[in-house]
């Protein structure tokens, strides 16, 4: 059992729990739910016993093994079998000691030590580093790569094995599902479902949540709360409870405005000094709470839809970069009304689809049809990106609508939760959710009739998923949304593009069928060689370094994300480092988009 008692916990000059507790019995596999910068990861850190309370009692069972899932990147040259095979440090150690007793020719501890290794199972432990790698995406040939060699979300992926290997009896995963496809993450689903731990999940992932969790643990006001149930019997409890408290802060009012009459009446005379004296005591008790219900104070909606002909959009082309084709023959038809999720694994070509339909590339060859009313509205990460650090959602606003009126501005702007003076606040002191909400913000004013959504919920808190959810169950125009959120994909389509090997169809059938026949077969990784032609001995040398190249930009680009999301690199003493890293991302971002132009290049 995992106990919390009365725990006070500061990072700096911030308090971020006062006072709180929990307790966790063996076999609860928890949602850790709560805002960005709530203390989410500081309490994962606070059971590791990598910081410490200021105050109350922590306990945890002094033989439980407990393994983390961080968001840091590994930093080995060892090969991915290997580096995921160490994660089961039981199995190491046995090594570690069969070695020695080799090494002396000792025979009676050769013995007991492998009766110790048929007792873990120790002798299928390559059978079940196999099962987990393949089942993160990863095909045998690249076992046995270097770890080094994978990109920043690949190596996350080995990571994540590692600590699937563990064994442990406390299993702490920070945002598990992120840089995993669909498919990665209906076999991660059924692996946490059968595993018989005590487990607590960091997760924006609705439907993970809600298939793999028995509680939730909700990080709110300084306080931890724990509810029985998964994310949407929580979001359930937590509705009733803020209806309840909406009731009582109206009685609160009434009451404290039939108090202020009194007091107001009879402060001056004598008599009943005393009495009003009693009654502003009252009034002081009487307060209305409104920290819970900022957790679901933002919602927002699209304009109607300027409607337009049948396609809105008709594609017939090859897609790709400059002359080197990803998609083709895509052949396709995008009308109003429709909506569409775009579906296949992480490299397959969804993003370039998204982006050649929005013109931000061009077609390799044929061509793309738009409906003279066609007004797209494109999200990105790259949209993301873009925005201006050193200056304010206002001014992103009257630069881009020049002619829209202050007032009116800022209006639209608290719907997305830049209220009061947060409209003058600079884009770099924001959150990642908090540049999404802006860049969405942008988007929506510009009264698009078609949507064309790159993995939009990256960096939302779930509220914020919530409110666009209901903002696109009401947009009448057309959709396609490219997205690993199975839970936001349900609520948000009625039907399916399939990318697959270098070309996009229909698909006929549900999310939940398309998981169901991944999940029949072996999940594999995206091979970029399949169906490739025969490559020359010295492209093949230049392809290799440029992966190796590619591989190190990506390492360094997580490294300086992971430094942007230090809150310190904001102050205003740390302006010219905040400036250095953001000048360095920007040039990473180039450097790797021309090394996978040049690696297409020499691919054909």
């Amino acid at each position: 059992m995992l106990q919390i008692n009365n725990i006070t916990l500061r990072r700096g000059t911030k308090l971020l729990f006062e006072e709180a507790s929990l307790r966790l019995d063996v076999g609860y596999k928890a949602g850790l739910i709560g805002r960005n910068g709530t203390g989410k990861t500081s309490l994962l850190k606070l059971i590791m016993r990598e910081i410490h309370e200021d105050q109350g009692d922590f306990s945890i069972p002094s033989t439980w093994r407990i393994s983390h899932l961080a968001q840091e990147l590994p930093d080995t040259n060892e090969l991915a079998f290997a580096y995921a095979r160490a994660g089961d440090t039981e199995w190491i150690a046995l090594q570690e000691k069969i070695a020695v007793a080799e090494k002396e020719n000792d025979g009676i501890a050769l013995g007991n030590y492998y009766a110790e290794l048929d007792a873990i199972d120790g002798y299928r432990i390559d059978a079940r580093v196999a099962v987990i790698l393949k089942g993160l995406g990863f095909s045998d040939e690249e076992f046995e790569k270097p770890v080094k060699s994978f990109s920043g979300g690949w190596q996350m992926r080995l990571q994540l094995a590692r600590v699937l290997m563990s064994k442990a009896d406390l299993l702490l995963l920070d945002e598990p599902t992120n840089h995993l496809d669909l498919e990665s993450i209906a076999w991660l689903t059924q692996w946490t479902k059968e595993y018989k731990g005590t487990c607590i999940i960091i997760s924006h992932d609705r439907y993970f949540l809600d298939e793999v969790t028995t509680h939730t643990i909700q990080l709110a006001n300084l306080q931890l709360k724990l509810y029985q149930g998964n994310y949407s019997s929580f979001a359930k409890q937590f509705s009733d409870f803020l209806l309840l408290q909406e009731k009582m802060n109206t009685k609160i009012l009434k009451k404290r405005a039939h108090l202020q009459k009194f007091v107001d009446r009879f402060r001056a005379k004598a008599s009943k000094a005393k009495q009003a004296q009693s009654r502003l005591k009252a009034m002081e008790k009487l307060q209305v709470t409104t920290d819970w219900q900022e957790e679901a104070n933002i919602s927002f909606e699209f304009f109607e839809p300027k409607p337009t002909g049948y396609p809105t959009i008709s594609i017939r082309a090859n897609c790709g970069y400059d002359d080197k084709i990803i998609l083709k023959n895509v052949s396709l038809n995008l009308s109003e009304g429709d909506r569409i999720g775009v579906i296949g694994v992480n490299g397959s070509g969804k993003s370039t689809l998204l982006k050649t339909v929005a013109q931000k590339l061009s077609v390799v060859s044929g061509d793309i049809t738009f409906h003279s009313q066609t007004n797209i509205g494109y999200f990105s990460q790259d949209q993301v990106d873009m925005l201006q650090l050193d200056e304010t959602p206002l001014f992103h606003f009257k630069e881009r609508y020049p002619d829209i009126a202050e007032t009116q501005a800022r209006g639209f702007l608290g719907r997305f939760g830049f209220s009061n003076d947060r409209v003058f606040e600079k884009v770099s002191v924001f959150s990642g959710g908090e540049k999404a909400r802006l860049a969405l913000a942008l988007l929506i004013w510009s009264k698009p009739n078609v949507l064309l959504l790159d993995e939009p919920t990256n960096h939302l808190d779930m509220h914020i998923r919530e409110a666009l959810i209901l903002a696109l169950e009401d947009f009448t125009g057309a959709l396609l949304l490219v997205s690993h959120d199975r839970y936001f994909i349900e609520c948000c389509v009625d039907a399916l593009w399939m990318v697959n090997h270098g070309t996009v169809k229909m698909y006929d059938g549900t999310l939940a069928d398309y998981e169901a026949s991944q999940l029949a077969n072996t999940p594999t990784s995206n091979n970029k060689k399949e169906n490739q032609t025969i490559i020359s001995k010295e492209n093949k040398k230049l392809i290799l370094q440029i992966e190796r190249d590619i591989a190190t930009f990506e390492k360094k680009l997580a490294k300086i994300e992971e430094a942007l999301a230090d809150p310190d690199v904001y102050h205003a003493t740390q302006k010219e480092k905040l400036s250095e890293l953001s000048q360095e991302k920007k040039s990473l971002r180039a450097a790797i988009e021309a090394k996978e132009k040049e690696w297409l290049r020499l691919s054909e």
